[in-house]
Parts: structure tokens; C-alpha cells; sequence
């Protein structure tokens, strides 16, 4: 296996566990929004407020890495095949 087979299996081994990561993420907003509307109490609604940035701040930085492994696949021309 050359260089360039390696890192297209990399990437796309990447791209395969932030796709994962992403329908995961969206679950669980899903689930704290539904939280929220149904809950009551202030330290509850604080608590679920605080989850839900930190799942906020996690699609980002997993939105950052996927943008980082699109870089390297056009990098390493991942996309065009071999002669």
C-alpha cells in the first residue's frame, strides 16, 4: 500500500466517524431541546443550558476537523485515480 492509498483511508475513515459524530450530536440536541421545553426548575434548565452549549461547541470543533481532512484529501489529490 503506497502513501497515498494510506491517507485516503485515513481520511475517509475521519470523514466516516464525523459523519457518526454529527447525527449523534444532532440526537442529543434534539433531546436537550426537547428537555427544555418540558422541564422546570432553575437548576435543571441551567444545567441542560450549559449541555447544550457544550454540544454546540463540539459541532464546531468536529465541523473544523472535518474541514481540516477535506484540505488534506484535495492535498494529496485523494480524489483522482492512480495511473
Amino acid at each position: 500500500m503506497n502513501q497515498k492509498e494510506e491517507i485516503k483511508i485515513n481520511v475517509g475513515y475521519i470523514s466516516y466517524k464525523l459523519w457518526s459524530m454529527k447525527l449523534e450530536i444532532n440526537a442529543m440536541q434534539v433531546l436537550l431541546d426537547d428537555a427544555l421545553n418540558h422541564l422546570k426548575g432553575e437548576h435543571v434548565v441551567s444545567t441542560l443550558l450549559i449541555a447544550r452549549d457544550h454540544l454546540n461547541n463540539a459541532e464546531r470543533e468536529r465541523e473544523r476537523i472535518n474541514d481540516m481532512a477535506d484540505k488534506i484529501w484535495k492535498e494529496c489529490d485523494c480524489g483522482k485515480e492512480d495511473n
